[in-house]
């Protein structure tokens, strides 16, 4: 066999190597993501219990799949359908919204945790996955303190692509109201992105809910300019709404929003858009237009090599 047959096959043979090396499945991972994890909690309140829910399985980077003891209740809640793409107002908001669902629902934590005298928690080899994390309300002799909640990821996404696993905080937004003998809760529903010309129902019923048991109803409407105070309530007690979603029209969302001494609807109305058809998806797999290149280049050596190799043998 001649030295240029030698080295056509074998440059065939690499490039065939290479074609098999670039159709096998590549897992793509984003840098520094590990199920190894860690959450540090340092809250300014000193002394505290923490509940923590898991809202959504962390699969794989940016991708959530909520908790199935969540998915009956937060079908209608705004954010829920867009976690990867909140802002720091709409985690705030969805945090607050969530909080009210896991206090009326009676929903069990998934890990309780206490900080310590200065205010520290440590939770190791935390499974990875979009946590909400609710502490627990404390007084002394003048003020009642309500830690707000936090909806936080762990691993922490740093920078697109780049992940902390070992996630520290600093939890320092603290609501502290004076004491009082008898409190009252003012709660207001606004609408959002009201398309023009749609009409809102006639009424929407809100509830309201000491803990997890049903105190009262009353139905919000144009009549009472969509709001509603709740006089002569216990104090110190943990109260909070829900609004009956079912009432609510076509293509609306829900968020509770604490605000002053009372409690904010907020209704929007979530406009749908339809994705460009034109937009580049961004590249996630394996790479394959160089296939057909590469397997049409070793195809053409082989077929070389064996046609040199026919005329060797012919000649001799």
């Amino acid at each position: 066999m001649s030295k240029i047959l030698k080295q056509k096959r074998i440059i065939g043979f690499l490039v065939m190597l290479c074609l098999f090396v670039l159709i096998m499945p590549i897992n793509v991972t984003a840098t520094g993501l590990s199920e190894d994890t860690e959450l540090i909690l340092h809250y300014d309140g000193g002394k505290n219990t923490f509940r923590i829910y898991k809202i959504a399985d962390f699969t794989v980077p940016d991708q959530y799949v909520v908790e199935e003891k969540f998915q009956p209740y937060v079908g209608n809640v705004t954010g829920m359908d867009r976690l990867k793409d909140l802002n720091t107002e709409e985690k705030k908001m969805l945090a607050s919204t969530l909080r009210s669902l896991v206090i009326t629902k009676g929903m069990e934590a998934d890990c309780i945790l206490e900080t310590d005298e200065k205010g520290m928690l440590v939770w190791d080899n935390i499974p990875m996955a979009l946590y909400l994390i609710v502490g627990d309300k404390t007084t002394d002799a003048e003020y009642v303190y309500t830690p707000m909640p936090i909806l936080l990821s762990v691993p922490y996404e740093i920078t697109e692509g780049a992940w902390e696993n070992n996630v520290e905080i600093i939890h320092n937004k603290i609501e502290k109201k004076q004491k009082s003998i008898s409190a009252q809760i003012p709660v207001v529903m606004v609408w959002r992105n009201k398309p023009p010309g749609d009409e809102l129902p006639e009424s929407v019923e809100v509830a309201i809910y000491k803990e997890d048991e049903p105190y009262d109803e009353e139905e919000f409407s144009e009549d009472n300019n969509w709001s509603y105070t709740w006089e002569d309530l216990t104090p110190d007690e943990e109260w909070n709404v829900e609004e009956d979603d079912d009432e609510l029209p076509d293509g609306y969302t829900y968020s509770y929003v604490p605000e002053d001494d009372g409690i904010v609807i907020i209704n929007t109305y979530e406009e749908e858009t339809e994705p460009e058809l034109d937009e580049k998806l961004p590249q996630t797999g394996q790479v394959w237009w160089p296939v057909p290149v590469l397997a049409l280049w070793g195809c053409t050596f082989y077929i070389m090599g064996w046609a040199v190799n026919q005329k060797e043998n012919s000649i001799k």
